[in-house]
């Protein structure tokens, strides 16, 4: 070998050297983590997680309000009124008579879920009576008033059936939001694993077409050499760099791939600012679980899918909905009656203690009758509510149908996974050993570069599809978990 070409090969190594160390360099500058972390992070930063959490707050806080919809009332009022009227007398004559009464009262009720409500009122009054039958004098005097009231509603409204239906409706409203929201966690943390593993194998297609890249270009290297040496025509040169520029080219698509996956992963990760480094902490392939069988899946699915959860507390709520609905248009009955006590004199104690002897007693026990004339918006509300809970019978029968195919599609696409990743990693160990067969037959000339090209091709293709179908089996199984309602356990845990 000649000076020329020993320098000429320096050079090479130099570069490439170079180039290895850039990419080693900015690769140690990314940001790398596990999987682990990124669903820890996803669940305590990712905006849609964080709405439904305030959806399941704000649902108790209904609760809370609908269970402080019966609470005591206490009023207090005060007012003047003035009154002058006429009194016909004989011969046409009038009489007037003034009267002025300040009033100062205060009462406490409160209505119960039964559609009781109950009232317990003081009153206390000053008034001033003036005019022709006194004399033009003026009577000045004292009232204290003592009122308990009752009223009961017979049909509209009665019981705590209709009393009770908000409460209900928004406890199974609490129920919903908590499915809800353990459905959207298990579906983020489903979808976080599932960016995590196509970034890892965007990263490790990037590895293998690098890889691929540095060997043609030393292959290029190599044929330049020999040229040099008279070993090789320089149509042979040709034939590595076409090599080369469809390995650059191919891994200028990979390491867009690369950027899109890491950008997604952070997407969901609630990253204010979308780390263009963000990197796969894992330099393995992802480790597959253990398989579980069709009629596995289903039993889980019956018992732990937080999508029928849900659904199924949706029906819970129309059927809510429908057991009141049109309360409002029924005929009304209500039972009312009220006892009064009484006392006046011209001071305040007097009067106070004749209304506490109860000397001076109004009773009063009456009936209120509604009838509506028209029950078509009655009908109306029932039918509507009764159409809402089949609609929503309806939905969790097609979501159980569909979930039910799904599981049975995902077991059957992770059988196949495994199956493929067998059968990768044998393809894999042929073409590693047709490579290194035909490698050696072009270094002893007896091969062309493209057979060795081809080879090399073979390789490459079966390294990635191993990478594919390690992650294709992984992504299975954790579709598999989220179905069954039992991957956000395994994170958490």
């Amino acid at each position: 070998m000649n000076e020329a070409t020993k320098c000429l090969s320096t050079l090479l190594v130099i570069t490439a050297l170079s180039s290895a160390s850039a990419r080693a360099s900015a690769q140690s500058a990314a940001r790398r983590l596990d999987v682990g972390t990124a669903v820890s992070e996803a669940l305590a930063h990712n905006p849609a997680r964080q709405a439904a959490e305030i959806d399941v707050e704000r649902a108790r806080q209904n609760v809370l309000a609908e269970q402080g919809r019966y609470s005591y009332v206490l009023q207090a009022d005060a007012g003047i009124t003035h009154q002058k009227s006429a009194r016909l007398g004989a011969g046409d004559t009038l009489s007037a008579s003034t009267t002025r009464t300040y009033t100062v009262g205060s009462a406490l009720r409160r209505t119960f879920a039964t559609g009781t409500s109950a009232e317990l009122r003081l009153q206390g009054e000053r008034f001033e009576s003036s005019g022709s039958t006194l004399g033009g004098s003026t009577a000045t005097g004292y009232g204290v008033s003592g009122r308990a009231s009752l009223s009961q509603p017979l049909l509209r409204g009665a019981g705590t059936r209709v009393g009770e239906a908000e409460l209900r409706a928004a406890r199974v409203q609490k129920e919903l939001a908590d499915k809800s929201s353990l459905r959207n966690q298990s579906a983020l943390v489903r979808d976080v694993v599932l960016a995590y593993w196509e970034l890892w194998y965007a990263e490790e297609s990037v590895r293998i077409q690098r890889s691929a890249l540095a060997l043609a270009k030393q292959q290029e290297s190599d044929a330049k050499v020999r040229v040099v040496q008279g070993a090789a025509a320089p149509t042979d040169v040709l034939t590595f760099a076409t090599r080369v520029a469809e390995l650059e080219e191919a891994l200028v698509a990979a390491e867009l791939g690369q950027t899109q996956r890491a950008l997604e992963l952070a997407r969901l990760m609630g990253s204010p600012d979308p780390d263009r480094q963000l990197g796969a902490l894992s330099s393995r392939p992802p480790s597959a679980g253990p398989s579980a069988t069709r009629a596995d899946v289903e039993a889980a699915l019956r018992s732990g899918s937080l999508e029928l959860a849900e659904l199924e507390t949706q029906v819970k709520l129309a059927r809510t909905r429908a057991d009141v609905a049109g309360e409002s248009t029924r005929a009304r009955l209500d039972l009312e009656g009220y006892l009064e006590s009484q006392g006046l004199s011209e001071r305040v104690p007097t009067a106070a203690r004749r209304a506490g002897e109860l000397g001076y007693l109004t009773a009063h026990v009456g009936v209120i009758y509604e009838l509506p004339l028209d029950d078509s918006r009655q009908n109306a509300e029932k039918r509507a509510a009764l159409l809402a809970v089949r609609a929503a019978e309806h939905n969790l029968k097609s979501v159980r149908d569909r979930i039910t195919a799904e599981a049975a599609l995902s077991v059957t696409n992770e059988r196949a996974a495994s199956r493929r990743v067998v059968l990768a990693e044998k393809t894999q160990a042929v073409a590693e050993k047709a490579h290194a067969a035909e490698k050696a037959r072009f270094e002893l000339g007896q091969s062309l570069p493209i057979a060795v090209q081809q080879a090399e091709d073979e390789l490459r293709r079966a390294r990635l599809r191993v990478a594919r179908a390690q992650v294709d089996l992984v992504q299975e199984q954790t579709v598999v978990l989220h179905l069954a309602g039992k991957l956000l356990s395994q994170y958490r845990g």
